[in-house]
């Protein structure tokens, strides 16, 4: 099973790369950081209770702006060190060893990582236009094979950049009632979606917990997430985090919660921000769709997020070849093997083109690259 990335080196100076899934600087609130840090700091003659031990589930003020913004009670939310630490903590809070979890594939690579360190045997079932393929999971299902928890990526999927529908996913929700497994959906990038749906009917499910994360809209150096799900297994995910780390920085708990609670603030970050996404994500599809590289690939640009999924139409491409003259040319992007859960080369014919964090100008630079390295493998190939 696959538990990370394995990223092509770039030239000395650093290229023009398209492997990465950063954030872009300028859309980071780095002026409304700094006066809610000031702020967090200033509260009283000394800021003693938030640079003092915290509690497990996050600071009441957090949990409470958390809990607001996901129409829950506080006691549905637990903060957590950003999106993939709310994974492990509840991985390790459902997940015994042996037990079976079931992912999309593709899929993140750190998640299967996480699933296989907690010893959990893994199923698979395909992503496709509309998200997971609830076909193939039934089939699963009837066959016996019922998973402790289904993982998914309903907005701005990672890899392939698909945002479920609201009938998948309430679809999803029923069977997880009817077949009695809870589904894990890693929402770190439903902020940055123009609609997200969210089924009425999970609200307050014991069956759909979902993990939030700042590390897309407000910067992954500050290790701010969130869990929200049944309170059961808050508090679950709430005691094995005090067995490990205790809690994350009260410091930066109450910046965020003075952030979230100063109207406008976040959301007026986020607007921009995917606006911003959604704009190059739709320059870069258009200049590979132009380009001798468009004929060769199948590619269905998503309407916003950081990751644009291309598969070449002829599966003797050899990808891995290409990450290694495009690293020759001065850029880079993330093999599609690399996202395949199982580990056994899956996806050898896609790639994924991490586009957020690189202006227009490094965008046509590194798409020109690319299409130089593909122009270098059919010579190579012919």
């Amino acid at each position: 099973m696959s538990s990370g990335f394995s990223p092509i080196p770039l030239p000395g100076d650093g290229g023009a790369p398209l492997h990465g899934g950063l954030p872009a600087a300028e859309a980071l609130p780095v002026a409304a950081l700094q006066d809610s840090f000031a702020q967090a700091l200033a509260r009283g003659s000394l800021p003693t209770d938030e640079l003092q031990y915290g509690t497990p589930a996050g600071r009441p003020e957090l949990r409470e702006a958390l809990a607001l913004r996901e129409r829950t009670r506080t006691g549905r939310v637990s903060v957590t060190n950003g999106g993939l630490h709310g994974l492990h903590l509840v991985t390790r809070s459902l997940v015994a060893p042996g037990d079976l979890v079931t992912a999309e594939t593709p899929t993140y690579p750190l998640a299967a990582g996480v699933f296989r360190a907690a010893g959990a045997r893994t199923a698979v079932v395909p992503t496709c236009a509309e998200g997971i393929d609830l076909d193939a999971l039934s089939r699963q299902l009837r066959a016996g094979e019922v998973p402790t928890c289904v993982y998914v990526v309903p907005y701005f999927h990672n890899p392939t950049g698909v945002s479920a529908t609201g009938e998948v996913l309430t679809e999803l929700h029923r069977l997880a009632v009817r077949y009695g497994f809870v589904v894990v959906a890693d929402c770190a990038y439903r902020d940055l979606a123009p609609d997200p749906t969210r089924p009425e009917a999970v609200a307050g499910s014991d069956h759909w917990v979902e993990l939030g994360s700042f590390s897309k809209t407000l910067g992954p150096g500050l290790r701010i997430g969130w869990v929200h799900g049944p309170e059961w297994l808050v508090e679950r995910v709430t005691a094995v985090r005090g067995v490990e780390d205790q809690h994350g920085s009260g410091v930066t708990q109450a910046a965020v919660a003075h952030l979230l609670s100063t109207p406008g603030r976040y959301d007026g970050a986020v607007t921009r921000a995917a606006a911003l996404y959604a704009e190059r994500t739709r320059y870069v599809a258009r200049l590979v769709a132009d380009s001798d590289l468009g004929a060769a690939v199948e590619l269905d640009p998503p309407a916003g997020g950081l990751f644009l999924w291309l598969t070449f139409r002829d599966p003797a491409v050899d990808v891995l070849l290409l990450a290694e003259l495009a690293a020759r040319r001065g850029t880079s992007f993330t093999p599609g093997t690399d996202f395949d859960p199982t580990g056994t080369g899956h996806y050898s014919s896609s790639l994924r083109l991490g586009v957020g964090n690189q202006p227009r100008s490094e965008l046509e630079t590194g798409v020109r690259r690319l299409l130089q390295a593909f122009d270098d493998l059919r010579g190579v190939t012919r």
